[in-house]
């Protein structure tokens, strides 16, 4: 069976993927989305003024290519944090959604030498 997946950078990329990802790479639009998104306690202690930009293209063997779509380095309470973001626009329900979530995490946490 042919994976119709296309990959998600580039040429091929989605209109709607290019545009979130060029306007969350405004730091300022960036804030305002976590600032409407986060709990107050969370926000509370969360340095929006110190959010980084991160790489967020990893490679795998599963799949051609796994994106990480929006990730900042902050500080969170005095100790440095990521905040991932991520928007998923699909056709159909994906059952193994929490799972692509975990590994994403995972490459996140591998890349910054954690894991």
């Amino acid at each position: 069976m042919k994976d119709s997946r296309k990959k998600r950078t580039g040429a091929n990329s989605q209109p709607h993927d290019v545009f979130f990802r060029s306007v969350m790479k405004d730091v300022r639009v960036a804030r305002d989305l976590i600032r409407a998104c986060l709990p107050e306690d969370l926000l509370a202690v969360t340095d929006l003024d110190g959010l980084e930009w991160q790489k967020r293209d990893y490679t795998n063997t599963v799949r051609t290519e796994s994106e990480i779509d929006v990730l900042y380095r902050t500080k969170i309470s005095g100790m440095e944090a990521f905040l991932y973001v991520l928007l998923e626009h699909q056709a159909r329900p994906d059952p193994l959604m929490p799972f692509r979530i975990l590994y994403y995490t995972f490459l996140i946490l591998r890349r910054k030498g954690i894991a």
